[in-house]
């Protein structure tokens, strides 16, 4: 074909995929993320204390080690050290009469699984209810979690927890701090967004970073419109997860060149410029006992003011595939960003349903933002949660396995 020739196809090529484009907005495809997802502060929770009403106790004495765990921290001095050094209140839970004992743990493991996490939850509902601020309670059991977290895997609290996992009469304190983080950081929270991890990644994006998305799916929204304009996901999109994706998730990744979605709320508008499929499948289950071959592809969508679309302020790539060791390598101005929930399955070894990642090969200075998170964390936070997940004790994975959907 003459190069006359190939212009002319190359042009009716671009006009047909002109006339095929669809327009949509950001309600067709992030309306999920609108209705459900939030967004929290962080908060100091020792200023927290006088917005809620605490339970009053009858007598001086509670009468189980359950209602002496509520009692105490239902004093408002369980605040200021939940924020500023939440060991001290581990040390008063540890001295709790028949509570952190081999018998109460003993009588935790025979009991429904459910109800020892329940029961854990309602404790803590209990003790932070306050009808009047519904929303703050959120905000701030959000913030217990983050500070949960930090002390079962920051270098400088880690050797406190690994003293609990290693005693079994520990053991519930541990059920105590799991049931806190799985619920609010991934269990409910795993939608959810920390407000000073945005503000960080967009930081970031000033400084020209591309913000690498691990197993991010279609949960983009949050970013764009808090300014960040260099995304790259990485995600294999399976269909056996539409529970997790936004309902317009589809439209992200199958489509034509051409397809717009406007986000009047943040002035944008993303342009699909490019679909490439690669030569590569990967296998990915579809159910209990079947796999699906699935062909790798990236999709780049181009970011510009509704007014201007022809002025690119950034882009966002999908790479529909699964995350590999080689992503987790750091370079200039490249940001790592996932949630909790994930966090948990990179950290996780194989034989615990971990995806293969080697947390001990990251480069020392490596830096995981975690959208629940208020801070990254560092290499030696991952492999102190590989080691609590390897320990003898057992209760909840801090990350649920998504990859089956309701039916499946």
């Amino acid at each position: 074909m003459k190069n006359g020739a190939v212009k002319i196809f190359t042009l009716a090529l671009l006009c047909f995929g002109s006339l095929m484009a669809i327009e949509k907005t950001s309600k067709d495809i992030f309306g999920k993320w609108q209705k459900t997802q939030r967004v929290f502060d962080r908060v100091n929770i020792s200023k927290q204390k006088d917005l809620f009403s605490h339970k009053q106790f009858d007598s001086k004495k509670a009468e189980g080690p359950y209602e002496q765990l509520e009692q105490l921290l239902s004093k408002s001095s369980s605040f200021d050290q939940i924020e500023n050094n939440l060991n001290d209140l581990i040390e008063q839970i540890k001295t709790i009469k028949d509570f952190a004992t081999d018998k109460t743990n003993k009588k935790e493991k025979t009991e429904v699984f459910n109800d020892v996490l329940a029961r854990y939850l309602v404790i803590f509902d209990t003790v932070f209810n306050s009808t009047d601020y519904y929303g703050i309670k959120r905000k701030f059991i959000f913030n217990v979690a983050n500070k949960f977290s930090q002390y079962c895997f920051a270098p400088n609290t880690n050797k406190f927890f690994k003293v609990l996992l290693n005693n079994n009469k520990y053991h519930p304190i541990v059920r105590m701090l799991y049931a806190i983080i799985w619920k609010h950081l991934s269990g409910i929270g795993w939608c959810h967004w920390s407000q000073e991890c945005l503000s960080n990644i967009k930081k970031k994006t000033k400084q020209k970073h591309e913000i690498v998305y691990i197993a991010g799916g279609s949960d983009i929204y949050q970013l764009l419109t808090n300014g960040v304009y260099n995304i790259r996901v990485i995600d294999p999109q399976l269909t056996t997860q539409p529970k997790y994706y936004s309902e317009g998730w589809t439209f992200l990744i199958n489509g034509n060149v051409g397809d717009t979605i406007k986000i009047p709320e943040a002035n944008l508008i993303l342009t699909r410029i490019s679909q490439t499929k690669t030569e590569k499948t990967f296998k990915a289950p579809v159910s209990r006992t079947e796999k699906e071959s699935i062909p790798e592809e990236t999709i780049v969508w181009k970011i510009s003011n509704i007014q201007n679309p022809k002025n690119k302020l950034g882009r966002v790539t999908f790479e529909r595939r699964f995350a590999i060791q080689k992503d987790f390598e750091i370079a200039p101005q490249k940001t790592i960003l996932l949630s909790f929930n994930e966090l948990y399955f990179i950290a996780a070894p194989s034989n615990f349903e971990g995806w293969g990642i080697d947390p001990d090969k990251f480069d020392r200075n490596i830096q995981l933002y975690i959208k629940q998170l208020h801070q990254p964390i560092n290499k030696k936070m991952v492999l102190n949660m590989t080691d609590a997940i390897k320990s003898k004790f057992s209760f909840i994975k801090l990350g649920t396995n998504t990859v089956f959907a309701p039916g499946h």
